[in-house]
């Protein structure tokens, strides 16, 4: 008899790897609030889709919204599975979710919105920090 697997729902995001010339990735630190998933926590720009919304749509969204930036193209890198187990001591998040991240190039300023010092990191930097399970996922 085969084995049955449960169903699960899941909360479907994008985050986005912006690189400068160097090479180096934008982040940003979540603000330190205890109502936020993982406060204080470095991450990549992106968001949860809305109804109806494809990736792509919500990843042009996200980066506009977050980083007044516009998006002129970007390719599916990978995808991010979050089962619902807790993976951070202290952090909130237990839903399960299905992240896809692209690489992006982007044109404009920055002007963060949402997250805190934002700037582009290089690797050694990245090594140093605590980060969404995701960022570290794809960056480290």
């Amino acid at each position: 008899m085969p084995v049955v697997m449960p169903y699960h729902m899941v909360l479907p995001f994008v985050i986005a790897i912006i690189r400068n010339k160097p090479g180096d990735v934008l982040i940003g630190r979540h603000p330190n609030l205890q109502r936020k998933p993982y406060p204080g926590l470095w991450d990549l720009p992106g968001g949860k889709l809305e109804a109806g919304e494809s990736p792509q749509e919500c990843i042009k969204r996200e980066v506009r919204e977050e980083l007044g930036l516009r998006i002129i193209s970007l390719k599916l890198v990978g995808v991010f599975h979050h089962s619902g187990e807790k993976i951070i001591k202290d952090c909130t998040n237990n839903t399960p979710s299905l992240g896809l991240c692209y690489e992006v190039e982007v044109a404009g300023e920055v002007t963060a919105t949402e997250q805190d010092d934002v700037h582009f990191a290089g690797p050694a930097e990245l090594k140093t920090l605590k980060m969404t399970p995701w960022a570290e996922y794809f960056l480290l």
